[in-house]
């Protein structure tokens, strides 16, 4: 597995008018402020030195995690996610519960499409610490946790994160054995020294329960896209991507200016996990949509024809 303020720009609009009126510019009005990235921004306050693109992702994983009145998570693969979370309490291997961002990078099954731009790189391992941090917070509070002392250790190890990062670090992995405060067993376990403080102190803090782990969960999974109409132009983008443009105040469908659009081809397979939106071009017509490429959907499996375009994804 690959799981801020909007800032708008306002242009002078010319009010044309009959000769011989003063003719004046006008500012477009401002656009209200989304309560639900108002009510994200409030509960994840930025802290000093975060990068607006950090900050931007924090908010878009916050949003992400949208409850329903009966308190379950909207998107139901993250309600499930949660589920798998609350029965083992792992972290952090690759791919585990929230591990990292559910929705992965599309890539070529047969891996002849070009090496992934450093620069991206490193943009998706910041998106990544972003969500690890707001998905176990909110799962822990899911479950009861006191938020006030999950947010201050988790933001004590999300500080030593982004100092990694910006220092290009990357510390080595440590095995750690034996029992674990009363709240299971550390087999020959590897984790990072920084993920390993963490899960100590919650666990002393607010009785987490969190156990470490080692190996991979959930993965990018082979699926193809056919295109309605067959053959048509289609570019595909992360709902992440997609939500994080709109949080940063670049429209989501500028493919040149909204970063994370691919082409897809019609018939080819390609490893994906996650929301996606697409856009297909066709005789001068532009259809777009939504679909989900996810094995833990019961209806899906590996392999499977994902159909977008006119009469949407089936």
């Amino acid at each position: 597995m690959r799981m801020m303020m909007a800032l708008t720009l306002a242009g002078l609009v010319c009010a044309c008018e009959p000769s011989g009126t003063n003719s004046r510019s006008a500012e477009p009005a401002a656009e209200a402020p989304d309560p639900e990235q108002v009510a994200a921004e409030k509960r994840f306050p930025r802290a000093p030195g975060q990068s607006d693109a950090y900050y931007a992702a924090k908010i878009v994983s916050a949003l992400q995690f949208k409850s329903e009145p009966d308190g379950h998570f909207a998107n139901p693969d993250l309600e499930d996610r949660f589920q798998t979370f609350s029965d083992g309490h792992q972290i952090w291997g690759c791919g585990q519960e929230f591990g990292a961002v559910w929705d992965s990078e599309v890539s070529l099954e047969d891996d002849s499409g070009p090496p992934i731009d450093p620069a991206r790189e490193r943009e998706l391992a910041l998106q990544d610490i972003a969500y690890r941090a707001v998905a176990l917070q909110l799962m822990l509070v899911r479950e009861g946790k006191n938020e006030a002392l999950t947010a201050s250790a988790i933001a004590e190890w999300e500080a030593v994160e982004l100092a990694n990062f910006a220092a290009s670090r990357e510390s080595p992995p440590q095995t750690y054995r034996g029992v674990f405060f009363g709240n299971g067993i550390v087999g020959d376990v590897e984790m990072v020294p920084e993920d390993y403080a963490l899960m100590v102190r919650l666990n002393r803090t607010t009785q987490a329960g969190l156990e470490a782990t080692d190996g991979c969960g959930a993965g990018e999974f082979v699926y193809v896209i056919k295109t309605q109409p067959p053959g048509a132009s289609a570019s595909v983008i992360r709902q992440f991507d997609f939500d994080l443009c709109q949080v940063r105040g670049i429209k989501p469908f500028d493919r040149i200016r909204c970063r994370g659009w691919r082409d897809v081809a019609d018939g080819r397979a390609y490893l994906m996990s996650g929301n996606y939106r697409y856009v297909i071009e066709n005789a001068g017509n532009r259809d777009s949509g939504t679909f989900t490429a996810q094995r833990t959907n019961k209806a899906m499996s590996e392999g499977e024809t994902i159909v977008i375009g006119k009469g949407g994804p089936r």
